[in-house]
């Protein structure tokens, strides 16, 4: 994923590794929130936004204040944001220059003078305007990276789970990986990479090799640059110089996920999603699975599930090793957030899929 620090945050429904969550606005307009098989009231008038993410809920409610639901409890965090980031285990939010992060009901302040800022898992990085310096914040606890001329801190580079690739401002690119920072090399152009949990590919511009950084050990996977990559969790995906989809893991290379070129893939946790031949296919974690002979025109996936739009119009699952139908009925939308799918029918009726049970709305 392309590092470029950015102002605005485009509010999405993040997921997670959250087994047991998920939320919706009825048709009374009432702010609901799936919670371990019971559905919770939360408000009883309309909120403005609302996203899912590993063990929290987050929304802003008609006050304007930005409320968080965690540990089957809802609080207030702030009176007042202009912007909202929120990854699978944080929330990073600004009033103003005000920047700060919560984190397992906790919130710390960064800066008082932020800038551009990006966040991952359990990563934050930002600028601090006041003495154009780079900061990290992983772990609950804030360090500083670099500094320099404002806006040429941070050019390019990757974020993932607990990884982080910065390009600064001479042009060297420095890998973060649990708050401990390393040197890659200087180069002055853009460098494919992909940063995910514990590992980070990239093509090296001055050997000219494709490496593997896994968990501490630098790794040459191969021998000449890849044409694509995606990091996951412990994992790379990569298409080789020819094009072959292969896989890194545990310092072995797993050639087996396609027979052929594929024609996308796309990686996310522990899956990995890809078509064959229009033929829509997902690697689980141990095995390939076929799921269709078509690719749906819309699917979600998260963790160790994925869903997506059956030929009526319905969901069908691939959930726990095992692929379910949860709906023939026409779905207006759905997402998926650990083991829970949430779909919305017709006249805002709501069905709740989780851990082999239906629940409604």
């Amino acid at each position: 994923m392309r590092f470029t620090l950015i102002f605005l945050f485009v509010f999405t429904l993040l997921s997670s590794n959250a087994q047991n969550l998920g939320a919706f606005k009825d048709r009374n307009d009432y702010f609901v929130v799936f919670d371990e098989g019971q559905l919770v009231k939360l408000e009883y008038v309309l909120v403005s936004l609302f996203y899912v993410k590993n063990n929290s809920v987050c929304y802003v409610d008609t006050r304007g204040d930005f409320m968080v639901y965690y540990d089957k409890k809802k609080e207030k965090i702030s009176p007042a944001v202009d912007n909202i980031l929120a990854t699978d285990n944080l929330i990073v939010f600004a009033a103003g220059p005000i920047l700060k992060v919560w984190e397992g009901g906790e919130s710390t302040l960064l800066t008082m003078n932020a800038g551009r800022y990006r966040a991952s898992d359990s990563l934050v990085i930002y600028e601090d305007t006041r003495d154009n310096s780079i900061h990290i914040y992983y772990n609950h606890e804030k360090h500083e990276v670099d500094r320099g001329l404002f806006g040429e801190i941070v050019t390019q580079g990757a974020i993932g789970y607990n990884t982080l690739v910065y390009q600064n401002r001479v042009g060297q690119y420095n890998l973060i990986h649990k708050g401990r920072q390393m040197d890659l090399f200087t180069y002055d152009e853009e460098v494919k990479m992909s940063c995910g949990q514990d590992v980070v590919a990239y093509n090296d511009p001055v050997q000219n090799l494709f490496m593997v950084y896994d968990n501490g050990e630098f790794i040459e996977v191969e021998t000449l640059p890849a044409e694509s990559m995606q990091a996951g969790r412990g994992f790379v995906v990569y298409e080789d110089a020819n094009f072959n989809l292969k896989m890194y893991r545990d310092g072995r290379i797993l050639e087996d996920l396609s027979s052929y070129s594929p024609d996308w893939y796309k990686v996310k946790d522990s899956m990995v999603v890809f078509a064959e031949n229009n033929v829509f296919k997902v690697y689980d974690g141990t095995k390939v699975v076929t799921l269709e002979n078509f690719i749906p025109e819309q699917y979600q996936f998260d963790n160790k599930v994925i869903a997506w739009r059956n030929n009526a119009g319905g969901v069908d699952a691939y959930y726990e090793g095992k692929k379910v139908t949860l709906t023939n009925e026409w779905a207006k939308d759905f997402y998926v957030n650990g083991n829970t799918v949430v779909m919305e029918l017709p006249n805002k009726k709501f069905k709740i899929y989780w851990k082999g049970k239906f629940y409604e709305s």
